[in-house]
């Protein structure tokens, strides 16, 4: 029994992260980034902030058009000096 509650806690904890992969404007890729309490505004214009969890550093970011017309549920990542 106690093994089966230490699994739940670890997915609990898993939950709070996620995987953010907008596109960076320096260099045109994709980036993979681990993020925490992150919500993207899809659907509407945006700038946020994000904190990558791996570096601790901070980003600015943008929401934008994946290609689909009026579909507005990528985002688009400036570097933050």
């Amino acid at each position: 029994m106690v093994e089966n509650n230490k699994r739940v806690s670890q997915l609990l904890i898993l939950i709070n992260y996620m995987i953010f992969t907008p596109i960076s404007l320096k260099t045109g890729e994709r980036l993979k980034m681990d993020v925490k309490d992150f919500v993207l505004p899809r659907g509407r214009v945006a700038t946020f902030y994000v904190t990558d969890t791996k570096t601790s550093k901070t980003y600015k970011a943008k929401t934008m058009s994946c290609g689909l017309p009026r579909c507005i549920c990528d985002a688009k990542l400036y570097d933050q000096e």
